[in-house]
């Protein structure tokens, strides 16, 4: 798993996109948005670069029939499973080789006006709403972004409808709630920070 700023990217890093992914990009309304989804998808070319050994520019996305990206190059016929995430600034990064895996990565939003419980109860179900109206009014945002990180990432690795997985809950830092989902519990999970100038590792 990959961290990265997406605010701290260099806007140069923007000329690894390609044709399709430039125009997809200029239809973001907002240049916040629009800037941190293009550096987005630029840092996941960057490091599919590193995993593929091919040049960034050059990595062959495709995505499923339900929209879940993929690269259509192999390296010594070892098949890369990647997913992306972003909220705000922030960006999460997942890559492995034993199979499908989801990621999810949230910030609070400070609902103010929107009712937790009843959210909770559409799409967790009516015990997990009841629980959440059960909590304080202060602890609802947290355990909601909880259930929904877990919610999407299992969501994003079957690339469709929820299957049985492993599912990890992550420490992104700050504020930002994060899961993982994979077809089976990894031997390793390994975590680092990505950056313009390298990497590091952090715990996770």
């Amino acid at each position: 798993m990959w961290r990265a700023d997406l605010d701290a990217a260099p806007e140069g890093l923007l000329a690894l996109l390609s044709e399709a992914e430039h125009a997809r990009a200029a239809r973001i309304l907002g240049e916040p948005r629009r800037l941190r989804w293009g550096r987005a998808r630029a840092i996941l070319r960057a490091l599919l670069g590193v995993y593929l050994g091919v040049e960034p520019r050059t990595a062959s996305l495709r995505h499923s029939p339900e929209g879940k990206p993929g690269v259509s190059t192999r390296n010594d016929g070892n098949e890369l499973f990647f997913n992306v995430s972003h909220s705000g600034p922030l960006g999460l990064f997942a890559f492995t080789r034993a199979g499908e895996v989801g990621i999810d990565v949230e910030l609070p939003r400070r609902r103010t006006r929107t009712d937790l419980p009843a959210l909770a109860g559409r799409v967790f179900g009516a015990a997990e709403g009841r629980r959440l109206r059960g909590l304080p009014e202060e602890l609802r945002e947290g355990e909601f972004l909880r259930g929904w990180v877990r919610h999407e990432a299992l969501l994003k690795q079957a690339g469709g409808p929820r299957r049985r997985s492993w599912l990890a809950e992550l420490d992104p830092g700050g504020e930002a709630t994060a899961a993982v989902a994979l077809d089976r519990a990894p031997t390793e999970l390994r975590c680092w920070e990505w950056s313009h100038g390298g990497a590091r590792p952090h715990d996770c």
